[in-house]
């Protein structure tokens, strides 16, 4: 073993550690902190308290400093990434991802159903919030006035689940057409096959036929209809279906692009 300490060189160790413990940087009463190089692999072992690195930012990454996997600052982010690119930071609220990424489950098995075929296992969205749902005939703008109006969703992906109410405190004169309600959060999926549906748990202030009420999504729209049972079918609801003062709880589920 050989170690140098001038101004040129640094600090110098010429040989790899042994059985013996040579060719070690030893620190600590107890050599509790060592740095060696076992022959294939550089190690630095801390056999007491915490290993304390302090640095306002720090960045690990390969030999030629083209491609991070680690790097951080202080009062800021700390950023994982993936053969340079990044692909999650920290934040105030925990984890953050570029668009389109997210958490990848492909580890797991797939759809055990033979008709099933999955395409995606990457979980790349989540939203929490509300949105201010309309009232409208098709035939005109409305312009009429509501007494109560909200909607709270729960975005996952692309699977959107909304919860709303509607209360009107006046119809007003547009009222050519058949009822629409407008105001979804996201655009429906443009596919005819999945729309998406909903149901009204309760509703008031309707014509006595109304006997119950369905929620049919348009594709690649923020808005939808309510129907009624028809002969052997849903119809439409028209504007004499519904009061001034029509009432109604419904939710939706829908796929979005």
């Amino acid at each position: 073993m050989a170690v140098t300490i001038n101004g040129t060189t640094g600090i110098t160790n010429t040989g790899d550690y042994d059985a013996e413990d040579a060719d070690k940087i030893l620190l600590g009463a107890d050599d509790d902190l060592q740095i060696y190089h076992d022959g294939s692999n550089s190690k630095i072992i801390n056999n007491t308290g915490y290993l304390n690195i302090r640095s306002d930012s720090f960045w690990v990454g390969n030999n030629a400093e083209s491609e991070a996997y680690i790097s951080g600052v202080a009062d800021g982010a700390v950023t994982l990434s993936y053969n340079g690119a990044d692909t999650c930071s920290t934040s105030a609220n925990g984890l953050t991802f570029p668009s389109g990424k997210g958490i990848d489950f492909s580890a797991t098995s797939n759809s055990s159903e033979a008709t099933g075929s999955g395409f995606s296992e990457l979980l790349d969205d989540y939203e929490e919030g509300e949105c201010t749902m309309g009232f409208k005939f098709s035939g005109g703008d409305f312009n009429g006035s509501y007494a109560e109006r909200a909607g709270k969703y729960t975005k996952i992906g692309n699977q959107v689940h909304l919860d709303f109410h509607m209360n009107l405190s006046n119809r007003g004169s547009n009222t050519s057409g058949y009822v629409v309600i407008r105001g979804l959060p996201f655009t429906v999926i443009n596919n005819t096959h999945f729309r998406g549906s909903g149901t009204v748990g309760y509703f008031s202030n309707a014509d006595s036929g109304v006997g119950s009420i369905f929620l049919f999504l348009t594709h690649n729209s923020t808005e939808f209809e309510p129907r009624i049972p028809g002969s052997g079918t849903v119809t439409s609801i028209a504007s004499g279906d519904i009061t001034n003062s029509f009432n109604m709880y419904g939710s939706v589920t829908y796929f979005t692009s």
